[in-house]
């Protein structure tokens, strides 16, 4: 492991809006580092293990601003609160909420992107399918549904590739390594905002032929969120 090549990274996903960048300026270099990741046969996996104690700090960005907490939302939280060492949480602001994002810098940067790619591939994917099987609007929430779990399980099963590959490497460790960082993340989390309490709440039941749950499975496997990086319609905080 190249662990000058890991600080590199780390320091080019730590230019964000929320460190005084532009937002042009941020995705670029998100670009780069994903360029470079890619380059090395590297995953944000491979960096978040390579932090040592004394390395890490904790940032708390406003990501966007939120009228409503829909289901691509909760979907969305969930998946980066598995696979991206990141915790979340809406903060009430000027009679609204701010959905804002917690975690190391370089995780932080990711974790936003991420959130804009997921939802701008939830809008493209739907929309498409729709339009070539002529489906009613309502199942919008199936597909996506679909969608979700069809990404999930694609991740679940590159972590499980990645914690082989590297163990082979290095002999052994890599899941406790991403359960200790996940585990430290939502403790400084804790510790950043104790008076966070954990809520629950419900949302419509999806309906539709099962057969848009089935596409939407699939379509969430066939994802690659390096093409969606850059096709988010939504309003980030800036």
């Amino acid at each position: 492991m190249n662990e000058t090549l890991i600080a590199q990274i780390r320091k080019i996903l730590a230019r964000t809006e929320g460190a005084g960048c532009t937002p042009a300026e941020a995705e670029a270099a998100f670009a780069m580092a994903s360029r470079k990741l890619a380059e090395h046969n590297l995953t944000m996996e491979d960096v978040a293990a390579s932090t040592t104690a004394s390395e890490e700090s904790w940032v708390t960005e406003d990501v966007e601003e939120m009228r409503r907490w829909m289901l691509e939302d909760n979907l969305c939280y969930g998946i980066l609160k598995e696979f991206y060492f990141v915790e979340c949480i809406l903060n009430p602001r000027n009679g609204g909420k701010v959905f804002t994002m917690f975690g190391t810098p370089e995780n932080v940067a990711v974790g936003t992107f991420i959130w804009s790619a997921l939802h701008a591939s939830f809008d493209r994917c739907w929309t498409m399918y729709r339009y070539l099987n002529k489906r009613p609007a309502n199942e919008k929430l199936l597909f996506v549904s679909g969608m979700a779990k069809g990404f999930t399980m694609k991740l679940r099963d590159e972590r499980a590739a990645l914690v082989i590959e590297r163990d082979m490497m290095r002999g052994g460790g890599t899941a406790l390594a991403l359960t200790s960082i996940a585990d430290k993340t939502a403790l400084a989390f804790k510790v950043a905002n104790p008076k966070t309490k954990t809520r629950t709440g419900g949302f419509a039941s999806c309906e539709g032929d099962r057969s848009t749950l089935s596409a939407g499975v699939e379509a969430g496997r066939a994802l690659n969120l390096n093409r969606a990086l850059n096709a988010s319609g939504r309003k980030a905080i800036g």
